[in-house]
């Protein structure tokens, strides 16, 4: 799938823990990077990893679009970031994750 889905970014196999997946669209990346990293009016960039499938863990980040506001409250609605579904919660497979996404928040 990371060949043919724009949506999967990567699979990580390591032996002997259950792979990992990263996944979000290049307009998440976009908007994490110019809502989350705005110095003025910056968004935070909150986790959770509190979404179980089974034996595997989703940790979901999500942010405030800060493009848009809702009627109702004339807040900014919370949109999901990127996600990465892991078996493991530990440093390494952590890492795995925000070494991915510091890579590609990083201005070229």
């Amino acid at each position: 799938m990371v060949a043919t889905d724009d949506f999967v970014q990567t699979v990580t196999i390591q032996h002997g823990t259950v792979p990992s997946v990263v996944l979000y669209s290049k307009r998440q990346l976009d908007d994490v990077k110019a809502f989350c990293f705005n110095r003025t009016s910056g968004s935070v960039l909150g986790l959770d990893k509190t979404y179980n499938l089974g034996r595997m863990y989703v940790t979901v980040s999500v942010y405030r679009n800060l493009a848009l506001v809702r009627k109702g409250t004339n807040n900014p609605p919370i949109f999901l970031g990127p996600m990465f579904i892991h078996g493991n919660s530990d440093f390494d497979s952590f890492s795995t994750f925000f070494g991915h996404l510091s890579a590609r928040f990083v201005d070229n």
